[in-house]
């Protein structure tokens, strides 16, 4: 089984400003399907799901964030994204709570799959039974 995996992002300083470069094979092996990104006020919580065949890089754009996850033998991790350099690998079935800590937070996330309402399990009780 895969495990979630932090790591850093490149950071490139230019006259102008930064720029910051993932790449395929260097940091992830999936083909992107699927990019998002959400905001949301100072201590929601966003996710609270998991992804039966879904997996997922999160990166704080702006802001700061608490990444929760735990798998189905209850293993849980926490990690902090709090500048643009810092990305979670996230395997499928590991259930994720997102915690917005500034209220000018933007996470995104990159995904292995396209949209499907079928690979969402929603409730807590039928990810950990």
């Amino acid at each position: 089984m895969k495990k979630p995996e932090i790591f850093n992002i490149q950071e490139i300083d230019l006259q102008n400003g930064q720029l910051y470069v993932l790449e395929k094979d260097l940091h992830f092996t999936f083909e992107v399907s699927r990019m998002y990104w959400l905001s949301g006020s100072d201590q929601s919580i966003r996710g609270d799901n998991a992804n039966k065949i879904n997996e997922r890089i999160y990166l704080c754009q702006q802001g700061s964030i608490e990444l929760s996850l735990e798998d189905q033998l209850h293993q849980h991790e926490v990690f902090i994204l709090d500048k643009p350099t810092i990305a979670v690998y996230c395997p499928n079935m590991y259930w994720i709570k997102a915690k917005i800590l500034q209220p000018d937070t933007i996470l995104m996330c990159l995904n292995s799959a396209k949209y499907d309402p079928s690979d969402i399990i929603a409730q807590p009780e039928e990810f950990f039974k």
